[in-house]
């Protein structure tokens, strides 16, 4: 396997004593990968460790944009803060699995945006405030970012208020059942669904124990549009190509477009053919003005390419949301073809 030069340099500042960090995305594309799918992380994950490197948070458990810290294998890492964990805090060891290629609830986390937060003794309406201009619907109490205290929500306030309770501070109208430690951001996504979907929010914690992030029920729900929107736009693009298939084509000729090396496989129409062998029978340019479309063979070619990139990245289950810019592009130019 070649291991990539820059990360060959990041092995050699680990070693003088230095603890580099760059973004996951940046890590993935020095091995010209864009998402992490499970030969992607094993790959990468075999690499540091020939290297005798880690990372801290481990890359393959954040989002793509977010910063991972490199140091020596055998060591716990010690990420940069801007608030020391307390001395009795372990971290976690990152670099046990090879491949681990299943949603974690760090990867929705976007660590361009900081987790905001409110402390127990600030009023109710500074906390309110914070809320409407965020359009939050709850808000994690905590005086260090260690310690959860709880969560202020516009429910515990209405039921305060309901109960003729003071409402004043924040601590008058605390939710404090949320008052324990965040989930690790390492979490599987599935492990967190129920609690999300029974507590409307869960936290989630770094390597250090420090609160990161904040999952709702509306991060859930899009999520989950997110993951299943690519499954139902490639479905109907392969419809609409296997019917321009099918009515152009003959059987004879689409059996020819199988791949050699399948030999036992029979293909008697467009539906018995993969994706690649889509792109193989639509590519000579003889049989082009076959097809009846008016569209530029060349710019259909290439959407016809990266919809397929995107199906591999879709059917290997990679954790990260797909560029499906290409296979939208696609759908509306075989729509505006006519092909149903």
């Amino acid at each position: 396997m070649s291991i990539p030069k820059k990360l060959k340099r990041i092995a050699v500042d680990v070693a003088a004593g230095k603890q580099p960090r760059r973004k996951v995305r940046t890590l993935l594309g020095w091995f010209g990968y864009r998402r992490r799918w499970p030969g992607v992380l094993s790959s990468i994950t075999q690499a540091l460790q020939e290297l005798q490197l880690r990372t801290s948070p481990d890359f393959r458990d954040v989002d793509l944009d977010a910063f991972v810290w490199f140091s020596p294998l055998q060591q716990p890492s010690t990420a940069p803060d801007i608030e020391s964990a307390p001395e009795d805090r372990e971290l976690p060891d990152l670099g046990s699995s090879i491949s681990r290629a299943s949603l974690r609830v760090g990867m929705l986390v976007r660590p361009s945006t900081p987790v905001a937060t409110g402390n127990r003794d600030s009023s109710v309406r500074e906390a309110t405030t914070i809320m409407m201009a965020n359009d939050y619907s709850q808000l994690p109490v905590t005086q260090n970012g260690y310690q959860i205290d709880g969560i202020i929500s516009w429910r515990s306030i209405g039921r305060s208020l309901s109960q003729n309770q003071p409402c004043e501070k924040v601590s008058d109208c605390l939710d404090d059942a949320y008052a324990t430690m965040p989930v690790p951001q390492d979490t599987p996504f599935l492990d967190a669904v129920e609690k999300i979907a029974n507590e409307e929010v869960v936290l989630v914690c770094d390597a250090k124990g420090k609160l990161s992030g904040i999952i709702t029920a509306s991060d859930l729900s899009t999520k989950y549009h997110e993951l299943a929107a690519p499954f139902l736009l490639l479905n109907e693009v392969e419809d609409r190509l296997r019917s321009l298939i099918d009515r152009t084509f003959s059987p004879e000729e689409i059996g020819n477009a199988k791949d050699p090396r399948d030999e036992g496989r029979e293909v008697s129409d467009a539906a018995d053919l993969t994706f690649g062998e889509y792109i193989r029978l639509l590519e000579p340019k003889e049989d082009w003005p076959r097809l009846g479309i008016e569209a530029h063979r060349v710019m259909f070619l290439r959407l016809l390419s990266e919809a397929n990139e995107v199906r591999n990245d879709v059917m290997h289950f990679s954790p990260d949301e797909p560029k499906t810019e290409s296979v939208t592009q696609l759908r509306n130019l075989l729509i505006r073809c006519g092909i149903d």
